[in-house]
């Protein structure tokens, strides 16, 4: 069974989520990634899915992801960071169920 990371990010401002989003896209998906879903869910707002193959690449990738947002000053323009995590149980794309769920 796959492990999804749920991310809720609220930023300093406008202009930051920006920033971070073309920081994101261009840094490319961390390693082992299945699925990561990206929403706006406000002006300074974001929301994500990060799906991935088991425990250890997820926690591989929340290392990855927090030493990325320290070393590139991400960490400077985000107000508050909240994770959840758990067992992927039911996913599907196109009205058919995805096998790793």
């Amino acid at each position: 069974m796959s492990l999804a990371n749920i991310v809720m990010l609220e930023f300093e401002s406008e202009d930051a989520v920006d920033q971070f989003l073309r920081w994101y896209e261009a840094l490319g998906f961390f390693p082992g990634n299945q699925v990561s879903l990206w929403v706006r869910t406000g002006e300074t707002s974001v929301f994500s899915i990060n799906v991935y193959p088991d425990e250890e690449t997820a926690a591989a990738a929340i290392r990855l992801r927090d030493e990325k947002f320290e070393a590139d000053g991400i960490k400077s323009i985000i107000r508050d960071i909240i994770t959840y995590t758990g067992d992927t149980v039911v996913a599907a794309m196109d009205g058919k169920r995805l096998p790793w769920a």
